[in-house]
């Protein structure tokens, strides 16, 4: 990732974060999910249980507030297979 790129992707995230419920570009949500690269969160986009995206032209966004919803899941579920 450029840094214009890295730029561009906190401005994004400072963006949803100020003003609520925002769509995120991919980079945007993988920055925004944590500093992950942007292949592995579409590696996660195409998993079951993932929030659906919204295409916009040539870009899928996703909604902040739903990213959140999943990570919770996620966190949650992690917690249940290391307490197994």
């Amino acid at each position: 990732m450029s840094e214009n790129e890295q730029v561009d992707n906190v401005a994004e995230i400072l963006a949803a974060l100020v003003n609520g419920d925002r769509w995120l570009c991919a980079g945007a949500g993988a920055a925004y999910l944590g500093q992950m690269p942007k292949k592995t969160f579409l590696a996660f986009a195409c998993q079951p249980g993932f929030p659906t995206a919204l295409k916009v032209g040539k870009r899928r966004m996703w909604r902040k507030s739903e990213l959140d919803e999943w990570a919770e899941r996620e966190r949650k579920a992690q917690g249940r297979q290391k307490a197994a």
